[in-house]
């Protein structure tokens, strides 16, 4: 078998972009032989073939879904009021300028040009970088041999299970978030029975001063107070 693949790779630098030309060429002999590349994430790569084992790999995973979340969810805003801004006649192109600057803003990043604080340095670890550039954190794997796809599935394998570990973050996330609500509104719920116990304790004593004060004397008078206890003590149940 004979292979010969030819990728065309272009690399951002600054306001240039370089483009690269990658040929691969293959022989085999004497046997069946098969022949596949593709990109894959690359800590997963690293994973199979070197000797990187993230254990944060689910973590970072989740922080980028969580980003792209994000971003998502400003594109779709900002697409929103520009349509309905443009749907309208009576609106000026000052304000259409401003929305759909408004859309590129939300879909801009940190680049080399922004400068870091005095005496601060940029650590590498950035999860929206796949965001940013395209196949930043991936490898491109070229396999020849007698079954390629089972050196891609296992790479596959191994991606899945990190996705799992990241949906599993996030369910412990929301776990926890139902907790803190679930205490929040305890919370809420005692100090409106402590609040309400007060009042009732409050309103027992008025109407025990007044009793002894002989101001409740008149028997219509009192069923009346009496009344009023009653059904605050209903509404506090």
């Amino acid at each position: 078998m004979n292979v010969v693949e030819t990728s065309y790779l272009a690399v951002p630098s600054g306001d240039n972009t370089n483009f690269y030309r990658i040929t691969v060429e293959a022989d085999t002999y004497y046997g069946i032989s098969n022949y596949d590349s593709g990109w894959f994430p690359a800590h997963t790569v690293d994973r199979l073939y070197g000797s990187t084992d993230r254990a944060d790999a689910g973590a970072a995973i989740k922080a980028e879904e969580d980003i792209r979340g994000h971003i998502d969810n400003a594109i779709i805003a900002t697409t929103k009021s520009y349509l309905d801004a443009a749907q309208n006649p009576d609106t000026s192109e000052e304000r259409i300028l401003a929305l759909l600057n408004a859309q590129r803003r939300v879909r801009a990043m940190a680049g080399d040009g922004i400068p870091l604080p005095e005496g601060a340095v940029e650590v590498e670890y950035d999860p929206s970088r796949n965001l940013a550039l395209r196949r930043a954190g991936q490898k491109r794997v070229f396999v020849l041999g007698s079954n390629p796809n089972e050196v891609i599935d296992k790479i596959k394998a191994f991606s899945e299970s990190e996705r799992t570990s990241a949906t599993v973050l996030r369910l412990a996330d929301v776990i926890r978030q139902q907790r803190i609500s679930d205490k929040d509104e305890a919370v809420a719920g005692m100090e409106v029975d402590r609040q309400s116990n007060t009042l009732i304790v409050s309103q027992i004593n008025e109407a025990l001063h007044a009793l002894e004060a002989g101001e409740l004397a008149n028997k219509s008078d009192l069923l009346t107070e009496i009344e009023a206890l009653l059904f605050l003590v209903e509404s506090a149940r």
